[in-house]
């Protein structure tokens, strides 16, 4: 089946055309169509003729293709199961439902013209959307949603965005109050047309901050448009820094309890001895 269905393909797109009259795709559904991850794309095709042949290739290969003769429409292709095609005489459309990562690319849109069999073809870009999954990390590392700090304190803290498209875009927030100095970087995933992105920000631990939050969105656009947003907390806990002074202060209280104990030591063990030596000696 396969087999048959590529020479057909190969056959129509090759057809030698002379008449002057020779199908053509007057319109598209748009050179890049945007559609959020689960959700369902209607990508067509209309031409100036009645078609015989329809035929959608998926970015992976994949044909689903429909014959329409006499008013009815059958399947030519075994395409992929969320993959339909529909229309009318001038007018075939692919219907892709449950969009995930795999639809991401180009699919091509092949009509034949009946009788005369002329083809026309045209590209369309499917653009799949996906929400970023945020993590915060301090110093490169993974932390959970409360970060213990010592007041005055300097740490790097980094929210990332993973298996994002588009890139996201970020926002800082500490004690209610918005940062604009952070550092941004975004990098293609392996793979995936996704990015990974950070943004970083240098946060020195104040105790009036503490049981406050940090609080990191990362926000997707499309043309102004904003297609996902999503934010992360995290509850500080600053606790203040010992004094230099006290620190000594409290070394040299241990030291002079320390030295006090070895004096009562001393005099307890000269005295034990005292008492011996008198009794040794009657």
């Amino acid at each position: 089946m396969g087999l048959i269905l590529t020479i057909i393909v190969m056959f129509l797109s090759t057809f030698s055309v002379t008449c002057l009259d020779q199908m053509r795709i007057v319109s598209t559904s748009g050179e890049h169509l945007l559609v959020k991850e689960g959700g369902v794309a209607n990508i067509s095709c209309t031409t100036d003729h009645e078609w015989f042949f329809c035929l959608w290739q998926h970015p992976s290969g994949v044909k689903e293709c429909s014959i329409q003769e006499n008013g009815t429409y059958q399947n030519a292709c075994i395409g992929m199961d969320h993959m339909e095609i529909y229309g009318s005489e001038k007018f075939c459309s692919l219907k892709v439902e449950n969009v995930s990562v795999r639809d991401h690319g180009t699919f091509m849109c092949l009509l034949n013209q009946a009788d005369v069999f002329h083809t026309d073809r045209q590209f369309v870009k499917l653009e799949v959307a996906t929400q970023a999954q945020l993590q915060f990390k301090k110093d490169k590392s993974d932390i959970t949603s409360i970060l213990e700090l010592v007041e005055g304190e300097i740490v790097d803290l980094e929210c990332e965005g993973r298996r994002a498209y588009p890139a996201s875009q970020f926002k800082w927030e500490v004690s209610g109050t918005e940062l604009v100095l952070s550092t941004e970087d975004h990098e293609p995933e392996y793979g995936s047309h996704t990015f990974r992105s950070t943004s970083t920000i240098k946060y020195t631990a104040d105790v009036v901050d503490d049981g406050s939050t940090i609080k990191c969105s990362a926000i997707q656009t499309d043309k102004g448009s904003i297609l996902y947003k999503d934010s992360q907390n995290m509850t500080l806990r600053i606790t203040k820094a010992v004094p230099l002074l006290a620190i000594r202060s409290s070394n040299f209280g241990f030291l002079t309890g320390a030295i006090i104990a070895a004096v009562l030591v001393i005099l307890i063990l000269i005295i034990i001895l005292v008492i011996v030596f008198k009794k040794k000696k009657q």
